[in-house]
């Protein structure tokens, strides 16, 4: 669902902007749609719904599927700070020991109730497994402004799908011909990532998780 959402986007400009450098947006818009597709194809997931899971395993999928989206923030956190460090303080010769030693530290201060006993090499190269570090230095901060636009979607999409879905539109057309608080409001959600906004979104997910358990 999430690479669909890409899809939607891509085939949106692709379709309205003859300029090969408007097919993409800024990217603390680029994953608003990807985001966005996840939550609402979850009612699809159950057999009643033509999808796999049984009534069981449905619920639990969806509970993983919210719980993911809380843990992802200070994750996004651990791989944002993990790249200030080593693009700008990390000594010239940093080893894959150093970077194995910060990384536990960050994931020990972001995500300090994940027990992770017996898999402490997986805690601590978790750092080689994220493409995004070499290949697309400051990327990663993006997700979290999207990901609070494309909650506020999702909620928007709680009340009217078909038109929350509508919304997305002109905003995936628009791309680089927009400014990036012009997408967010295109998309009928706030460009905002502060304590109210996450909180006030944490309380949906909660909520709808509830719903579930």
């Amino acid at each position: 669902m999430h690479e669909t959402g890409h899809v939607f986007h891509f085939f949106d400009a692709f379709q309205h902007q003859n300029l090969i450098w408007n097919h993409h947006s800024p990217m603390e818009f680029a994953e608003v749609a990807s985001m966005f597709m996840e939550p609402p194809g979850m009612p699809y997931w159950n057999q009643n719904g033509d999808g796999v899971y049984d009534e069981g395993d449905y619920r639990r999928a969806v509970v993983h599927r919210l719980t993911s989206i809380v843990t992802f923030l200070p994750y996004m956190a651990v791989v944002d700070k993990f790249q200030h460090w080593f693009y700008a303080a990390a000594p010239e010769a940093v080893s894959a020991d150093d970077m194995d030693t910060k990384w536990a530290q960050l994931r020990d201060h972001f995500l300090p109730d994940i027990n992770y006993s017996g898999l402490e090499v997986e805690k601590t190269t978790g750092w080689q497994r994220k493409s995004h570090i070499p290949d697309t230095p400051s990327y990663y901060i993006g997700y979290g402004p999207t990901q609070m636009g494309a909650l506020q979607a999702w909620r928007n999409a709680l009340v009217d799908q078909e038109q929350a879905v509508k919304k997305l539109s002109s905003p995936l057309a628009a791309n680089y011909t927009s400014t990036l608080s012009e997408l967010f409001q295109l998309t009928n959600v706030r460009f905002a990532f502060n304590a109210a906004t996450v909180g006030e979104l944490m309380t949906l997910v909660r909520n709808e998780m509830a719903k579930h358990l």
